[in-house]
């Protein structure tokens, strides 16, 4: 397999490909496009707002989006969501899918966004997988979930946000999966410490074209 970060070099590839052996075929597997994290910013921008601000005040980002040869799957801004910090609520997080492109035109400034009046928003990777708030689980959404409830926290049969705190940390995923002893001492919500959550991360990365760069 050939990873680009762009859908114009890929199709320019495949051309030549087709060109130069015309008896084998070649096709596009689906990718999955980067997912950031911007911190930083002054208030909570309407959706609309902040993308306009993202393309107006990144002069690589601007120029990018106003080409004409620039395909419309390499000018993806999708805004997905805008939150304040939990440890500064005056301070947001705008959480949003970019274009393999764009998220190179991030990188070259330093992972740094410039947003609203004077503000230098830093942008952080997110390698978003999908869990289930109810059960712990991966792959599946809480309000899909026929599973009984399970702490995220310590395992324990309640959900996470009525636990106690009193008894021990430990990882119903990892415990499931045969782990033991000291290396449970994590929460099932913690992509830092569980091996199986930063596994599933890992597996996002190998799918997305800007990180196999």
């Amino acid at each position: 397999a050939v990873i680009l970060n762009s859908k114009e070099d890929a199709e320019t590839l495949k051309t030549k490909l087709a060109e130069i052996s015309p008896q084998h075929k070649t096709s596009m597997a689906a990718t999955k496009l980067p997912r950031i994290t911007v911190v930083g910013l002054e208030r909570e921008y309407e959706k609309m707002d902040l993308k306009d601000m993202i393309i107006s005040q990144n002069s690589g980002i601007d120029s990018l989006v106003q080409s004409q040869s620039t395909s419309n799957d390499d000018k993806i801004i999708d805004i997905v969501a805008v939150v304040p910090l939990k440890n500064n609520t005056h301070v947001f997080k705008a959480v949003i899918r970019v274009s393999n492109l764009i998220r190179s035109v991030i990188s070259k400034q330093n992972d740094r966004l410039f947003i609203g009046s004077q503000r230098v928003c830093r942008v952080y990777d997110n390698f978003f997988v999908l869990r289930c708030f109810r059960c712990q689980c991966f792959g599946h959404h809480s309000a899909d979930c026929k599973k009984a409830p399970t702490c995220g926290y310590c395992a324990g049969s309640h959900e996470t946000r009525q636990c106690t705190r009193t008894a021990s940390l430990c990882c119903i995923n990892c415990k499931n999966n045969g782990v033991s002893g000291d290396q449970l001492c994590h929460a099932a919500y913690d992509p830092t410490s569980c091996p199986i959550y930063k596994d599933l991360q890992e597996k996002v990365k190998k799918t997305t074209p800007f990180y196999q760069n």
